[in-house]
C-alpha cells in the first residue's frame, strides 16, 4: 500500500520535527523558504541560494548533499521566479538575449536553430522532494526517478556571458557522470539549458559533443523553453518536473520551433519522441558563468518490470 500525499505530508513534518527548530531571523531573499518551513513544520536546514538561472538546480544539487553527508533524511528543494515584468524585460532586451515582440517569425524562441534570436520570458514556482533510500523503504513510498550525481563549476570568464571554450560546461557534464558513475553512452536523454540566444546555444552542443563523442548519435537532445520560456531562477526546478514527467511516460519532448539545426550531428528532436528512459541529464547555465549538471535515473521503468 503506497503512501498518500497527506501522509507524506505528515511524515516531513514529523521528521523535520526532529531535526531541528527553523530559524526565524530572515532576509527579503528567504521569504519563500521560510513561508514553505512555516506552513510545513520543516526544520533542520534552510538555504538560499542566488546563482540566476542555475538557483533552483544547484538547491536540488544541495539538497542532495545534505542527505547524502546524512544531514537530513528528506530534503523539500525547488525556486520561484518571473521575468514577466517591465524592469526585467528591458534588462534583458538591453543584452540582447530576448527578441523584440513583433510577432514575427523571427520572435519566436528557437533553441539550436542557426536563426534563433533569443529568448521567451517565463515564470514557475516549484518544489521536489527528495528522499534518503532508508527513508523511502521505511515509509513504502514509490518516487519517479533517483537522483544520482550532479556536476557544478564556474567558467571565471564573464558576468553576462558564457566562455566561449564551453570549458566548465563540459566539466559539469563530466563531473555529473562522474558522481552518479555512469558512461556517457548510458545516457538516454540530454534535456539542454538550450536558451535559444545566439552564444549559449551553440556553446552548450559543442560542450555536449565534447563529452559524449561517439555515443552523441544514440542520444536525443532537447529544451523545452520554446514552450514555457526561461524562468531564470525557477528554471531548473521547471526542468527538473518537466523530466519527471517524462520519465513517467517514457517521453522526450521535441524542439518545436526547430527549423534549421545548428548542428547535424546532434540528435536534436524535431518531434516529440515515445522512448524508454533509463538515464537523462539536465543542464541549466547561468549569468556569472555557473554550470549546474543533474543525472537522473528513471525508477518507473523498473516498477513497470518488477524489478
Amino acid at each position: 500500500m503506497e503512501t498518500s500525499d497527506a501522509d507524506l505530508k505528515d511524515l516531513i513534518v514529523q521528521q523535520n520535527r526532529q531535526e531541528g527548530l527553523l530559524n526565524t531571523i530572515w532576509n527579503p531573499y528567504d521569504i519563500h523558504a521560510i513561508y514553505i518551513a512555516e506552513k510545513m513544520g520543516l526544520g533542520a536546514v534552510q538555504k538560499t541560494i542566488l546563482t540566476a538561472c542555475t538557483s533552483s538546480t544547484q538547491a536540488i544539487a544541495f539538497g542532495f548533499d545534505a542527505i547524502r553527508s546524512k544531514t537530513v533524511e528528506i530534503a523539500v528543494c525547488g525556486g520561484t521566479d518571473s521575468i514577466i515584468n517591465t524592469i526585467a524585460m528591458a534588462s534583458f532586451g538591453k543584452l540582447g538575449v530576448i527578441p523584440e515582440s513583433d510577432q514575427s517569425e523571427n520572435s519566436t524562441c528557437k533553441p539550436f536553430d542557426k536563426n534563433r534570436n533569443g529568448t521567451m520570458a517565463g515564470e514557475a514556482a516549484g518544489l521536489v522532494i527528495l528522499a534518503s533510500a532508508s527513508f523511502v523503504e521505511r515509509n513504502n513510498l514509490a518516487p519517479i526517478a533517483e537522483l544520482v550525481g550532479y556536476g557544478n563549476t564556474l567558467d571565471g570568464y564573464k558576468i553576462t556571458a558564457p566562455d566561449p571554450s564551453g570549458t566548465e560546461m563540459k566539466n559539469a557534464m563530466m563531473s555529473a557522470l562522474a558522481c552518479a558513475k555512469l558512461q556517457p553512452s548510458q545516457i538516454d536523454y540530454i534535456q539542454a539549458h538550450g536558451t535559444a540566444t545566439r552564444h549559449n546555444d551553440a556553446i552548450e552542443l559543442a560542450a555536449i559533443k565534447s563529452v559524449f563523442k561517439e555515443a552523441i548519435a544514440n542520444i536525443e537532445v532537447s529544451s523545452t523553453k520554446n514552450r514555457h520560456g526561461h524562468a531564470i531562477a525557477a528554471a531548473g526546478i521547471q526542468e527538473f518536473n518537466v523530466l519527471l514527467n517524462c520519465f513517467e511516460h517514457n517521453f522526450i519532448p521535441g524542439n518545436i520551433s526547430l527549423n534549421n539545426p545548428l548542428d547535424e550531428e546532434v540528435g536534436l528532436l524535431k518531434k516529440n519522441l515515445s522512448k524508454e528512459l533509463n538515464y537523462a541529464i539536465t543542464n541549466n547555465f547561468a549569468f556569472g558563468g555557473v554550470n549546474t549538471t543533474l543525472v537522473l535515473k528513471n525508477l518507473k521503468n523498473e516498477s513497470r518490470t518488477g524489478e
